[in-house]
């Protein structure tokens, strides 16, 4: 649990141009998606 959480606190440090970059657009659009559904 520890480490999810501080993934997510990367996530949230890191640009979200840095982001974009480092996954596939595909992959950000389903991510995108997801939070909009919730």
């Amino acid at each position: 649990m520890t480490e999810v959480g501080y993934s997510l606190a990367i996530d949230i440090t890191i640009p979200p141009s840095a982001v974009a970059t480092a996954i596939p657009p595909r992959i950000f659009i389903s991510i995108q998606n997801l939070s909009n559904n919730d």
